[in-house]
């Protein structure tokens, strides 16, 4: 049972969902579950202050100062020299920026350079050596034709050899 103040609340406010065993050992405790709600509806609602940025103004700060109270026009001369010095500030950024940029250029360049210096190698490695393979391949195969001629040559002499002999026995 709800009091009537309930019934002029939204009830969807109450986020404090709480099941039978919850709600039991709180009555043990002795709380009670209608300020609990209330707590809940509150803490809901409740508005937390937020810090604003700081404005970002035209203004001479103790730390341009350093701490010491000046007139108008020394507090623009402060802020002129405090902008001057952000200025070349922003201007070194740029340039270190632009330096760094570059070196990253020449270095991908040096890079690409080498790369196509190495596949210019590796190309006339791998012709190099499509040559001496075929020199190698023209050299064995005239050593086997070579080694196949004078077998055929052994064979040839063995035969006369023979043949002779044999012509030779007939004869006596």
């Amino acid at each position: 049972m709800q009091p009537p103040h309930y019934a002029a609340l939204e009830t969807s406010v109450f986020d404090l969902q709480l099941s039978g065993r919850q709600k039991q050992s709180l009555q043990r405790q002795g709380l009670d579950l209608d300020a609990l709600n209330v707590v809940a509806f509150h803490a809901k609602n409740l508005v937390i202050p937020q810090v604003k940025p700081r404005s970002r103004g035209a203004f001479v700060t103790p730390s341009m100062t350093e701490g010491v109270l000046l007139t108008s026009v020394e507090m623009r001369e402060v802020f002129n020299a405090h902008a001057e010095l952000k200025a070349m500030r922003a201007e070194d950024t740029e340039s270190n920026r632009l330096r760094r940029y570059m070196k990253r250029l020449e270095a991908d360049r040096m890079k690409a350079t080498k790369q196509q210096t190495a596949k210019q190698e590796l190309m006339e490695r791998r012709e190099m050596r499509q040559e001496d393979v075929a020199a190698l391949k023209a050299r064995r195969v005239k050593q086997r034709s070579d080694a196949a001629q004078r077998r055929i040559e052994g064979k040839i002499a063995a035969r006369n050899a023979k043949e002779a002999q044999q012509a030779a026995n007939h004869k006596s």
